[in-house]
C-alpha cells in the first residue's frame, strides 16, 4: 500500500475507532456481507423468489449488453437463465462495502460454474465482479443495483 494510500486508510480507521457509532458501521458490513452471500446462495438453490427479495422495490439487475431487469421481473429473469442449467455454483469473495449513513456500494469478486448437463464433468467457469449498490430498508439492506461484469471465461461457457 503506498505512504498516501496508508494514512488515508488509518484517517479512517481512527474515525471509525473514536465513533460511537462503531458496532452500528460492522453491523452494516456484516448485513451487507450476508446479503451478498444469500444472493449466490438462492441462486444456486434455484429460489427465485428468495432471489428477487434481495432487491429493493425499484432495484435492478444490469448485466452489461442487455436491458435492465426490474425487481418484478427479477425471479422469472434468473429462474430463466440461471435455471437452464442443471445445476450452478456461485462463489463471491473479496467483499469491499463502503457505507454512508443509508446508501452503501460495493466491489466482490465471483467465480462462477454452470454444470450444462446432468454429468457434473459438462461445466464451464467464468469469474469477475459483482459491483452493487444498496439502501437500507425497512426490512433491512436490499439491493438496488447488482452489475455483473465478466472479466474472464472458458472457451466453451455461454452467456449466464
Amino acid at each position: 500500500m503506498s505512504p498516501a494510500r496508508e494514512n488515508e486508510h488509518d484517517a479512517r480507521l481512527s474515525r471509525v475507532r473514536g465513533s460511537s457509532d462503531q458496532s452500528g458501521w460492522l453491523l452494516d458490513l456484516t448485513e451487507i456481507d450476508q446479503l451478498l452471500i444469500s444472493l449466490t446462495a438462492a441462486l444456486d438453490a434455484r429460489r427465485w423468489q428468495e432471489y428477487a427479495a434481495l432487491y429493493a422495490a425499484d432495484g435492478i439487475l444490469d448485466i452489461d449488453g442487455l436491458p435492465p431487469v426490474k425487481q418484478p421481473d427479477l425471479a422469472a429473469h434468473v429462474e430463466r437463465a440461471v435455471g437452464a442449467f442443471a445445476a450452478t455454483q456461485h462463489a463471491v469473495s473479496n467483499h469491499k462495502i463502503e457505507v454512508a449513513g443509508d446508501q452503501a456500494t460495493s466491489r466482490a469478486a465471483f467465480l462462477v460454474t454452470h454444470v450444462e448437463t446432468d454429468d457434473p464433468a459438462d461445466c464451464n467457469h467464468l469469474g469477475g465482479w459483482y459491483d452493487g449498490a444498496y439502501r437500507r430498508t425497512t426490512d433491512g439492506w436490499r439491493f438496488v443495483r447488482v452489475r455483473p461484469s465478466i472479466v474472464w471465461r472458458n472457451a466453451s461457457s455461454r452467456e449466464p
